[in-house]
């Protein structure tokens, strides 16, 4: 892939048809000529929100599920990349709770709880991102009862990326890649602090 620029414009070069097709959803894209996708730059706020889910079955009852996840201040016992918790509130968790994630590349973040359902799962906001090409993000956890008592829990980000129009085609395919490694080891993690009663890799 190429680019060039010229003003307020940024050509993309490709002859990609996938990439084609993603720039083709973005604001003020047009075509110059074949194989060529031409768009003027955008703010950062013209950028759409990405959506990525990733889920995995657990063979244990939601309920078993909630007991780990609902210890909100305690991420950091299943979540691989978290090395430590910061309770920001006090008392019950619930809608408002706050926690500061630091991870293991030395970076961290706020998540404060917008929902927050018993034996269902929870929604956070993210806050304090500096470190990460985002505008604002959001997280959702939910716990999905199956046959035979097991359990399928779906983790899932939505985001809006910085950078307009380029960020966004990174947001689709780099940060999608990450964040799927992220979440696919954030359920494996928890699974395994499932099914072990709670207790510690």
């Amino acid at each position: 892939m190429r680019q060039s620029g010229g003003g307020d414009k940024i050509a993309i070069v490709t002859g990609r048809q996938t990439v084609r097709r993603w720039l083709a959803g973005l604001p003020d894209v047009r075509n110059c000529h074949e194989g060529l996708l031409c768009f003027k730059a955008t703010q950062d706020k013209d950028n759409k929100m990405i959506h990525h889910e990733r889920s995995r079955d657990i063979d244990a009852r939601p309920e078993a599920v909630w007991a780990v996840l609902s210890r909100f201040m305690h991420i950091d016992e299943f979540a691989p990349q978290v090395k430590s918790v910061d309770a920001l509130t006090n008392g019950e968790d619930g809608v408002g709770s706050k926690r500061r994630c630091h991870f293991e590349n030395g970076t961290s973040l706020v998540e404060e709880v917008t929902n927050w359902q018993v034996n269902r799962g929870y929604s956070v906001e993210l806050f304090d991102m500096a470190a990460m090409p985002l505008h604002e993000a959001r997280a959702a956890i939910a716990i999905e009862p199956l046959a035979n008592d097991n359990s399928r829990v779906i983790w899932s980000m939505d985001y809006r990326m910085k950078f307009g129009p380029l960020g966004w085609l990174m947001g689709q395919t780099l940060m999608k890649a990450m964040m799927g490694r992220i979440l696919d080891a954030n359920l494996e993690g928890l699974a395994h602090r499932v099914n072990s009663g709670g207790q510690p890799a």
